[in-house]
C-alpha cells in the first residue's frame, strides 16, 4: 500500500510538473471538486486549499461527532497540516474520476482508484493527502 501511495503522489507531481506551464494565474474564484463518490471534497480558494473527507473519521477521531466536525488537511500561505472543519463548503463540487487530473492556478489535484484527492501546490510547495487518511505528504 506504502508503495502504491508513493507511485500516486509521484504520478501527481509528474503530472503537475507537466500542466503548471499551462496553467493560468491563479483565479480569484474558489473552485470546488471532489471524489467521484464526494465522500473527499476540496475547496481551491485564492491561497489557501481545503480538503475534507468523510472517510477519515477513524484517524482523526477528535473531529467527531459527525453533522458538527468533519476531518480536514489545508495548505494556507503559512501553515500545512490536518484539522477539524465545522462549515459547509458554497455549492457544489464537480467529480473526479479515478486518475483524473484538475488544474486550478499553482495546485493539481488527483483523484486516486482508492478515492483518495491528492493536492499538489506548487507555489507553497505542498503534497497533502485527502481520503481514508488526511496527510501532509511534503511541505517546505
Amino acid at each position: 500500500m506504502k508503495r502504491i501511495t508513493s507511485i500516486l503522489a509521484s504520478t501527481a507531481l509528474a503530472a503537475g510538473l507537466g500542466t503548471v506551464a499551462l496553467a493560468p494565474e491563479a483565479a480569484a474564484a474558489a473552485q470546488f471538486v471532489a471524489n467521484s463518490d464526494n465522500s473527499v471534497r476540496c475547496a481551491l480558494y485564492d491561497g489557501e486549499t481545503l480538503c475534507v473527507s468523510d472517510r477519515a473519521r477513524k484517524s482523526q477521531p477528535q473531529c467527531n461527532p459527525k453533522g458538527e466536525l468533519i476531518p480536514a488537511v489545508s495548505i494556507q500561505r503559512k501553515w500545512v497540516g490536518t484539522k477539524c472543519w465545522n462549515q459547509g463548503f458554497e455549492r457544489q463540487p464537480s467529480r473526479l474520476q479515478p486518475f483524473q487530473v484538475y488544474n486550478h492556478g499553482n495546485r493539481v489535484v488527483f483523484s486516486s482508484p482508492t478515492g483518495d484527492l491528492y493536492v499538489l501546490d506548487m507555489a507553497k510547495p505542498a503534497l497533502v493527502r485527502a481520503g481514508g487518511v488526511n496527510a501532509v505528504l511534503f511541505s517546505l
